[in-house]
């Protein structure tokens, strides 16, 4: 198959699709990145700031290992966008951490739909840094869901599959985040072998109803910080990659 990849600058984007690609490498790649949006231009909290150069660091120590190259889509619901996407001839989107809303005219391009694997458990934890959110609620479990694109919305399709893992207050957010994929794309490689065989996929309406959270704010950060909980650690990023061989 022809697929093309839609992820973000980031380690857990990185590591994520660097291991569906490993798993997968009978199929055409392309990657596109979502590079900076126009919220980024809005002033972060200092600790999110330090998270995202600590994120950029080990980002940068790691290479990609798509041969069908990397290239930024910032608009891929453009004409410019859709044109670059058509290009490809691609048969299925698989979308991680992208920071893109898709539309119609861009989830209709792929024979076989578009695939996101979410960094927290839907429906409840919608939105952005799902973990983070689980944490300050003291939650005992954090997970990813893999559900279909069908629409504009965001974390609203139906569900193919989760994967759950305790929560480890030990353990900085960002180690929780990644320790979140190794299961997660196990979930979604299984998913992507059973649309190459020509198999239809399982997929389940999200019943309940969810919760979407934004960026945390300054008091959510302290807040998070009083409960003895950290955002990000060197030494937990080093063990995680010991721990997976990334290194």
């Amino acid at each position: 198959m022809n697929i093309i990849l839609l992820g973000h600058d980031d380690i857990a984007s990185k590591i994520a699709l660097r291991f569906i690609v490993s798993q997968l490498p009978e199929h055409n790649y392309k990657l596109f990145l979502s590079g900076p949006s126009a919220a980024g231009e809005i002033p972060l909290p200092e600790p999110l700031v330090r998270l995202s150069m600590l994120d950029k660091a080990f980002y940068a120590s790691l290479p990609w290992n798509i041969d069908g190259g990397t290239d930024k889509l910032p608009a891929p619901n453009s004409s410019d966008g859709v044109t670059t996407l058509r290009a490809f001839e691609p048969d299925l989107f698989i979308s991680l951490r992208y920071r893109r809303i898709l539309k119609p005219v861009a989830i209709e391009i792929p024979q076989h739909g578009v695939l996101n694997l979410h960094s927290g458990l839907l429906p409840q934890y919608q939105g952005v840094m799902a973990t983070f959110w689980a944490m300050l609620r003291e939650e005992e479990e954090i997970g990813c869901t893999l559900h279909t694109i069908v629409d504009g919305t965001i974390d609203t399709g139906p569900i193919i599959g989760l994967s759950r893992t305790p929560v480890r207050t030990d353990w900085s957010y960002l180690a929780n985040v990644l320790e979140l994929y190794p299961d997660g794309c196990r979930v979604m490689v299984d998913a992507m072998r059973k649309i190459s065989a020509g198999e239809t996929l399982a997929a389940f309406p999200q019943i309940a109803e969810g919760h979407y959270y934004s960026m945390p704010q300054p008091d959510d950060l302290e807040r998070f910080v009083a409960m003895g909980l950290r955002l990000a650690d060197a030494n937990d990023l080093e063990d995680f990659f010991d721990r997976h061989d990334l290194i």
